[in-house]
């Protein structure tokens, strides 16, 4: 028999509030980086700090609050802490989906179709911020982890004349939203900047378009190259950006 009335338990309800504060950061960050209050590396540095750190004294907080609750008899506030742990373990999925996502690949941010002779930058490479990474190509210090995690990425080889294939390129960049910073139909290359949808990550690519020696330069060869302007690994952003390209480009010739 319990005598007495229930109170509310200040420790669940403080671990509960702690729960919704990191969540309503984890959640706002995104957004924060897209209208550039905060830059993208550091929204990824807020929500891998909040994600793992936060949701970890959120987690023991609430168990041991949920423990506290059960064993006072007059206090209530289990439904709280047990929202409160749901919430943290909630808290620490961005971090295990980037880590599951990034898991066996290489430590690499920048992908091309041609590792002997990738496409190089020109309009994006002059007046280029020394803060962000280089455009000039490592060479075989990438090329052979490329090779091995992303055996897809290949040229696009088709049947198109180079200027055809130019024009769905560019029609192709354009429906992905990527910012164009120079199409030159006659040097058959587009450079642009594309962008990724959480953490507003800005990555630059350039499309070469040549006619196909193998094919009486009848037809034509498209090689892609994507390259992130900060960071060392892109977790698979810009081979995925490749293959998505490849793809609509496949289906739209």
């Amino acid at each position: 028999m319990i005598v007495g009335e229930k109170k509310k338990s200040a420790l669940a309800h403080w671990v509960f509030v702690l729960s919704l504060v990191l969540l309503a950061i984890l959640v706002l960050v995104g957004p924060a980086a897209n209208l550039e209050i905060i830059s993208p590396l550091r929204a990824f540095l807020i929500t891998s700090s909040v994600s793992v750190i936060g949701g970890g004294i959120t987690i023991i907080a609430a168990i041991i609050a949920f423990i506290y609750v059960w064993r006072k008899k007059l206090l209530i506030g289990k439904t709280k802490a047990f929202i409160a742990l749901v919430i943290g373990f909630a808290m620490l999925s961005p971090v295990g989906l980037m880590f599951q996502k990034g898991a066996g690949l290489p430590p690499i941010h920048d992908i091309t179709t041609d590792v002997q002779n990738p496409p190089a930058f020109i309009v994006l490479k002059e007046g280029r911020d020394e803060d962000l990474n280089s455009l000039d190509y490592a060479g075989v210090k990438i090329a052979q982890q490329q090779t091995e995690a992303y055996a897809d990425i290949i040229p696009i080889i088709s049947r198109l004349a180079p200027e055809k294939s130019f024009d769905i390129s560019l029609e192709i960049a354009k429906e992905l939203g990527w910012e164009i910073a120079s199409a030159d139909s006659g040097a058959g290359r587009i450079e642009a900047t594309d962008r990724t949808f959480w953490f507003n990550f800005a990555d630059d690519v350039v499309i070469v378009v040549s006619s196909d020696p193998s094919n009486n330069d009848l037809g034509s060869i498209i090689n892609i190259r994507s390259v992130s302007q900060v960071g060392v690994s892109d977790i698979g952003a810009n081979a995925e950006r490749i293959r998505t390209f490849t793809k609509m480009f496949d289906q739209k010739s």
